[in-house]
């Protein structure tokens, strides 16, 4: 269901703008129509399926060292936002903490290494108004924004860890 949501996204723009732009230098007529609707499809398909396979390709060089003790629960790709900056890296989640680490195509390259008793709320929201994609993490005072698939199953089960406040 995310791909063809992401689909949505990248394609929709993409017909109004050709849409747009041959309406403007070109006669209208239904062949237009039908061209900007099938670039439109072709883009956001193509566009999607890209980002996605080089999604998984980077995430199979992030490693996440455990420590002593530590187990791995949960772990996917996920951007942290820095700034103006979606650093692209993976979210992992194991029995002691909630570590994000970047990939090394980003600017703003870091690991962030949350300890899950130090967790002070989380909540969920919802990104481009109905993709529900970002977790909030209250940690130390601040705010960590993550944009992550599935943000209900990884408060789930951080919540299942600890004992935690939730906010919407």
């Amino acid at each position: 269901m995310k791909f063809w949501k992401t689909v949505l996204v990248i394609g929709l723009p993409t017909i109004i703008l050709q849409f747009g732009l041959r309406l403007i230098f070109d006669d209208f007529s239904a062949g237009l129509v039908v061209s900007a609707i099938i670039n439109g499809i072709l883009f956001g398909i193509t566009f999607t399926w890209f980002s996605e396979w080089f999604a998984k390709r980077q995430m199979k060089n992030i490693e996440v060292e455990l420590q002593d003790g530590e187990d791995m629960l949960k772990e996917g790709g996920a951007n942290h936002i820095l700034k103006y900056e979606g650093v692209g890296g993976k979210l992992a989640l194991t029995n002691h903490r909630l570590v994000f680490k970047s990939h090394k195509l980003n600017v703003q390259t870091h690991q962030l290494n949350i300890p899950l008793n130090q967790i002070e709320s989380l909540s969920i929201d919802k990104s481009l108004v109905f993709l529900k994609n970002v977790l909030f993490v209250t940690f130390n005072g601040k705010k960590h924004k993550f944009i992550v698939n599935e943000p209900d199953e990884w408060v789930t089960t951080i919540i299942e860890r600890n004992s935690l406040p939730v906010t919407t």
